[in-house]
């Protein structure tokens, strides 16, 4: 669990964020370059995946603070990174 205290456009958020370890049980998922999910109302959300070596290096901003603290130092093999 992370409890985060932030701002955001200029107003105080707070919010807990409870972190699992999970594994798709469709596998076929990871070899996907993005996910797409819509929303009733027609908005789109796009996912990628992003290399843990990025998160931890790199320029892609990673959110909340802690998180990749809490994921391994290596990578499953089966989910890739």
């Amino acid at each position: 669990m992370i409890e985060n205290v932030f701002t955001s456009n200029g107003r105080a958020g707070h919010e807990v964020v409870f972190v699992f370890s999970a594994r798709l049980a469709d596998a076929s998922v990871y070899a996907r370059d993005e996910l797409v999910a819509t929303e009733p109302d027609g908005t789109r959300h796009v996912a990628v995946w992003v290399p843990l070596d990025e998160l931890r290096h790199g320029p892609t901003p990673f959110k909340p603070a802690g998180l990749l603290d809490l994921l391994p130092a290596t990578p499953d093999p089966v989910q890739g990174d």
